[in-house]
């Protein structure tokens, strides 16, 4: 299991004794719990160009704490956004990568962008993880990173929206959420195919969101169908592997062992698996 590294406030990425107390606890907390190792997830564009350096050298101290380990084979995976330019971020992977086991690209988190053009050209797309933003992002990594670094991490989950003049974004909604729609009689009006996107568009009477009751009548989502061309990028690309966010966004049996959703949950495990 890795667990979150939880990295310190960037200001003290550069103080080389500060990079080495947290690479350490780090490295003892691993230890302790008999860890797989931890994962970095900066998510940010602010980031100037001797901090995205002291960034490396952050990856680099951790792992090489993690290497010195006794019985132990603990690493570190990075984090990266859906692109290499998302939200003009513009790390240095190939470094990131060398000082980790993997690049986790979230592919996913990427609705209405294709580095903000989008909107003047109005091209831009309401689902989460469209197809065309997958196939730049996927090809501009390998270019940059030997391909045997990079994961390929989709969305177990959509975005909501009020269809108004513009969609107007309510926030994401689980896969399993989205199942619990379709069993309420009426309420899902329309349910089509954003060919473009690859992802499915749902129209409710009403909320989609029958969980938490939250606004947003219209909803983007994936599932096993539609997750399989944007999965099979990653064997085209020669990745190593995929991923999703995230497993519990699944349904389940209920305490009654009810299980109305058992194919549609297996076809999801089957998609990724294959």
């Amino acid at each position: 299991m890795f667990i979150d590294a939880h990295l310190p406030d960037k200001s003290d990425w550069t103080d080389s004794a500060k990079r080495a107390a947290f690479a350490q606890a780090k490295a003892d907390k691993v230890r302790e719990h008999a860890l797989d190792g931890v994962f970095f997830d900066y998510e940010g564009n602010d980031l100037d160009a001797a901090h995205k350096q002291a960034y490396v050298q952050l990856a680099k101290d951790t792992s090489k704490a993690l290497a010195a380990l006794e019985n132990n084979n603990a690493t570190i995976f990075i984090c990266v956004g859906g692109r290499p330019t998302y939200e003009w971020r513009d790390y240095p992977y190939a470094d990131l990568a060398a000082h980790s086991e993997f690049l986790f690209i979230m592919g996913y988190d990427m609705h209405f962008w294709d580095d903000y053009t989008c909107v003047l050209k109005g091209t831009c797309s309401a689902a989460e993880a469209a197809l065309p933003d997958l196939q730049d992002g996927v090809k501009a990594y390998a270019a940059a990173v030997d391909p045997q670094k990079l994961v390929l991490g989709l969305p177990w989950y959509g975005q909501r929206y009020t269809d108004v003049v513009l969609p107007f974004n309510r926030g994401q909604i689980d896969y399993k959420t989205v199942l619990q729609a379709f069993d309420q009689k009426g309420l899902v009006a329309k349910k089509e195919l954003d060919k473009t996107a690859m992802s499915w568009k749902i129209t409710c009477k009403g909320s989609c969101d029958v969980e938490s009751g939250k606004g947003g009548n219209v909803v983007y989502y994936d599932d096993a169908e539609t997750l399989a061309p944007k999965y099979a990028l990653a064997r085209e690309h020669g990745l190593l592997g995929v991923g999703m966010w995230k497993a519990d966004n699944l349904p389940v049996p209920d305490d009654k062992g009810h299980d109305p959703h058992k194919a549609e949950r297996q076809a999801m495990w089957s998609a990724i698996a294959s």
